[in-house]
């Protein structure tokens, strides 16, 4: 079961409304410094505006993302592959947006396997003899999930050949 610390969660997205608050401070310093034509600040601005809001919005879009990954990988979805195709998003992008993720803390017993670039569970066990905590990295259970063209559902392809959601036959 994937554990997800929801504190770190909530810090993101404040963090993200933040930044977008300063975004916003700054976009109205641009416009006055263009009313004053002083053209070198008002670009200035502009840049720092641009930056904060996009990576305000960023962090608050990856912290909404976490419950659809907690969902989707609690399905045996753990390839970045699935999960780009079912999120209709690059595989790049999943790549960086699960890595900030798991080195934030925000997703606790999972990481991603370069090699297999699945995301795979982190056991972890206590020791009473060495009284030490023992990390042990099982390898996933796969499954081929395919989106219907029908409806657009995700479908897993060990349950049949047909959209369990609009009947249609999967190519």
């Amino acid at each position: 079961m994937i554990r997800i610390n929801y504190g770190r969660v909530q810090r993101k997205k404040i963090w993200g409304f933040i930044l977008i608050l300063i975004g916003l401070f700054c976009g109205l310093l641009t416009l006055g410094c263009f009313a004053d034509d002083d053209t070198g600040f008002g670009i200035f601005f502009g840049v720092i505006t641009l930056c904060t809001i996009g990576s305000g919005y960023g962090k608050i879009k990856a912290a909404n993302n976490v419950d659809r990954y907690m969902y989707l990988v609690e399905n045996e979805n753990c390839s970045v592959e699935n999960l780009a195709k079912i999120m209709n998003r690059p595989e790049t992008e999943i790549v960086e947006e699960l890595e900030e993720l798991i080195n934030s803390g925000i997703i606790i017993n999972y990481y991603l396997n370069k090699n297999t670039m699945c995301l795979e569970e982190i056991t972890r066990i206590y020791d009473k003899n060495t009284k030490k905590v023992q990390e042990t990295k099982q390898e996933p259970i796969k499954k081929e999930i395919k989106v219907c063209e029908g409806c657009g559902a995700s479908v897993d392809l060990s349950k049949g050949d047909f959209c369990e959601y609009c009947g249609r036959k999967l190519k």
